[in-house]
């Protein structure tokens, strides 16, 4: 990654923010985003899907993702874009809470 960085590349990470994810390990995930200076960070909200393995899991609390977003964009760099992934649905009630400033446009899709 330190190569990556010096050749002018930029590098986007993130997780999944989703079930069994503990506070400890959301807490960890953080520290290693912020060690990697990361430009692009993206905290995603598990969304099951109709048809999948994971359609009858219970998809993140909107307020826990909204409150992960915001911890991040406090914790990291104010350089660092941090991306809303989930934009519509309940989630887009909560943008304006969460700190991101980087959208990221899917065509519309049935779920």
């Amino acid at each position: 990654m330190e190569s990556a960085k010096e050749a002018g590349l930029k590098l986007s990470s993130g997780f999944l923010l989703s079930f069994g994810l503990s506070e400890q390990a959301f807490v960890e995930g953080l520290k290693y985003l912020k060690s990697i200076d990361a430009d692009w960070i993206a905290i995603q909200p598990f969304v099951p899907y109709p048809y999948t393995d994971l359609q009858n899991e219970n998809p993140t609390n909107p307020y826990q993702w909204a409150r992960a977003m915001a911890v991040t964009r406090l914790y990291t760099d104010e350089r660092t874009n941090l991306v809303a992934t989930e934009n519509a649905g309940v989630y887009a009630n909560f943008l304006s809470l969460t700190g991101a400033n980087g959208f990221f446009i899917f065509p519309n899709q049935q779920r």
